[in-house]
């Protein structure tokens, strides 16, 4: 959210140390210092799953897509049905995530994991309090919130600060917290509005 200051040339409010315009896009406006609407969105210029800071991990599957195209096919097809005249074509590529399991060995699995997590919990508390001599302050439930990555930095320096950083614990159960969160938010129902415009002509030489 943008803060303000007085110019005092000026006897305004204008906004104090603004984000800068290549990162951050500024969404709304305020017509009073006070009014809460304006906010910045950052945006990226890559993909999202190729921004380490948002998906550590490619979370995706991803193959590749080729077609079949006659090779002396003339420009309104024909050409020999010989096999041995198609070429294979790369048509784009598949993302997504896909999961085969029988449901009852996958909940058995998952209360398997979030008891380990919980032993791991435990483990660490033990750990960096015989390390400090002090109990580790940290609250376990803010990795379940999908928006708070700030939670896995300070996680970390909890760890270094007991010598555990090098096992990189954090980073394991931040891409496992992250797959479970994508998985659920590909569940969810989007609606969109989508514009197709399509041109079709002939003989524009």
């Amino acid at each position: 959210m943008p803060t303000y200051k007085i110019n005092e040339r000026l006897m305004i409010d204008v906004e104090d140390n603004p984000p800068p315009k290549d990162v951050f896009m500024p969404v709304g406006y305020n017509r009073e210092p006070k009014d809460g609407l304006k906010h910045y969105r950052k945006f990226y210029t890559d993909e999202l799953e190729n921004v380490k800071e948002v998906m550590p991990n490619k979370p995706f599957l991803e193959e590749q897509i080729f077609r079949m195209k006659q090779e002396s096919a003339g420009l309104f097809g024909g050409g020999s049905d010989d096999s041995k005249d198609n070429v294979s074509v790369d048509a784009g590529k598949f993302k997504g995530l896909v999961k085969v399991y029988r449901k009852d060995m996958r909940e058995a699995r998952m209360k398997k994991i979030e008891e380990g997590f919980k032993m791991l919990e435990t483990s660490i508390g033990e750990a960096y309090e015989a390390q400090i001599n002090e109990k580790m302050d940290f609250d376990w439930n803010l990795l379940n919130d999908p928006k708070n990555v700030e939670c896995y930095v300070e996680m970390r320096n909890y760890l270094k600060k007991a010598g555990l950083d090098k096992l990189k614990i954090h980073e394991y159960m931040a891409n496992y917290n992250f797959a479970k969160q994508l998985s659920e938010r590909l569940k969810t129902l989007v609606k969109a509005k989508a514009r197709i415009y399509v041109l079709e002509g002939f003989n524009f030489a």
